[in-house]
C-alpha cells in the first residue's frame, strides 16, 4: 500500500492519505508514525499481520484508485511479490473495473492464471460513480472465464 506523497496524483490523494492516518490512529491509538501508515512495507505488513500469532494466511486485495495515486494504492504486482517471498502465507485476489467495459477486462483470464488469483472483486479504478449492473452479458462472460481460470468473483 502506497499513499505516500510521491504517489499522490492530485490533492484528493493527500486528503485520502490524511483520512487513512486519522482512521488508523482511531483504531490503534498508539500514534503510529505517518510514514508507516502512508506506505506499508514488506516488514510492516509481516509484522502487523503475522507477528501476533493469530493469523496463518492473509488475503491480499489490490486497490488501484488510479485517480488518486500515480502507481496505484495497492497494486497486484506488489502483492504477487509479497506472496513469492512467503509461499503459502498469502492468497491473492484480483480486481475487475466494470466501468472500463469490455476493453478493461481484456487479459483478465491470463492474469488470473499467471498470479494464481483465487478471488476477484469488482472495484472501479476511479472512485465509484454508482451501481454497476451485474447482468450485462460481457460482464457475465468475463466472470465466467475468470471462474474457469480459478478465480471466483465477489462484490
Amino acid at each position: 500500500m502506497d499513499a505516500s506523497p510521491h504517489n499522490q496524483a492530485i490533492p484528493a490523494g493527500e486528503a485520502y492519505a490524511t483520512d487513512l492516518l486519522r482512521r488508523q490512529r482511531e483504531l490503534d491509538g498508539n500514534g503510529v508514525p505517518r510514514h508507516e501508515v502512508e506506505r506499508v512495507t514488506e516488514r510492516t505488513l509481516l509484522r502487523d499481520v503475522f507477528d501476533g500469532g493469530f493469523v496463518d494466511r492473509a488475503v491480499l486485495q489490490p486497490v488501484v484508485l488510479g485517480d488518486l495515486f500515480v502507481l496505484g494504492f495497492s497494486p497486484l504486482e506488489w502483492h504477487a511479490e509479497m506472496a513469492g517471498w512467503m509461499p503459502g502465507r498469502f492468497v491473492l485476489s484480483g480486481e475487475l473495473d466494470p466501468g472500463g467495459g469490455q476493453p478493461g477486462a481484456r487479459g483478465l483470464g491470463p492474469r488470473v492464471r499467471r498470479f494464481d488469483l483465487r478471488g476477484l472483486t469488482l472495484c472501479e479504478r476511479h472512485r465509484p460513480r454508482g451501481w454497476q449492473r451485474l447482468d450485462d452479458p460481457w460482464l457475465r462472460r468475463t466472470l465466467a472465464r475468470c471462474a474457469a481460470a480459478g478465480a471466483d468473483a465477489s462484490t
